[in-house]
C-alpha cells in the first residue's frame, strides 16, 4: 500500500510487532549470520537478565554483499563501552541495525525527519532504557549506500537538528565539530 516512507512504514512494523525485542534492518540489510540471535539470546537466563537494550557492532558490506570493515574501524568511531544518551554527541557510533530494544519501550518514530529518525529514535529508546547491555557479537550486515549516505548533507542537518533538540544548540554544535576534525 502506499505510505508516507521509510519511517512510516517501520511505525506500522512497530504497531504490529508481538515480539519480545524489536531490531530493525532495512532494505539490502542483514543479520550477520544466522546465529546471531541465538548467540546474542542464549546468555540471558531469567527474565532480569534480559537488557531493555542490546547494542553491538555492524559490518559494512557493498551491494554485492562483499565485507568491507567493521563500522568502528571504518569510521573511525568505536562502539562505546557503555551506550548512554551522550554517547550521540560523538558521532554515530551505533547504527539502528545493531540496536536492538525491547518492544516494551520501543519508541515510534518521529515522521518530521525523513533521513535521520533512526538517531532520534535511539535518543528517545535509550532514555526510556533502564539497562543496556554490550555484545561482542556482530550484528548485522549494513549495506553503504543507503538513504541517508546519498542524502548526507540533507541527512547531517537533520541529525544537527536532532541533536539540538535532545542536547541543546551548544552541545550539539560542539559535538559536530568534533566529528568533522576527527
Amino acid at each position: 500500500e502506499k505510505d508516507n516512507g521509510i519511517y512510516y512504514a517501520m511505525n506500522k512494523g512497530l504497531e504490529k510487532a508481538n515480539g519480545k525485542y524489536i531490531l530493525f534492518l532495512n532494505g539490502g540489510d542483514a543479520l550477520h549470520n544466522e546465529h546471531v540471535l541465538q548467540r546474542i539470546f542464549s546468555g540471558f537466563t531469567t527474565e532480569k537478565d534480559f537488557p531493555d537494550i542490546i547494542y553491538g557492532e555492524c559490518m559494512f558490506v557493498d551491494r554485492n554483499r562483499k565485507q568491507l570493515g567493521i563500522r568502528s574501524d571504518l569510521r573511525k568511531n568505536p562502539l562505546p563501552e557503555k551506550l548512554h544518551y551522550y554517547s550521540f554527541l560523538q558521532g554515530s557510533n551505533v547504527t539502528h541495525q545493531c540496536f536492538i530494544i525491547k518492544r516494551s519501550i520501543a519508541p515510534f518514530y518521529n515522521l518530521n525527519y525523513r533521513f535521520s529518525s533512526d538517531l532520534d529514535w535511539m535518543l528517545n529508546g535509550i532514555k526510556l532504557a533502564k539497562s543496556i547491555q554490550k555484545t561482542d557479537i556482530i550484528i548485522s550486515d549494513f549495506v553503504l549506500g543507503d538513504t541517508s549516505e546519498q542524502n548526507k548533507y540533507s541527512s547531517l542537518w537533520e541529525r544537527f537538528s536532532i541533536l539540538k533538540s535532545h542536547y541543546g544548540w551548544f552541545k550539539a554544535l560542539k559535538g559536530h565539530l568534533q566529528m568533522i576534525f576527527r
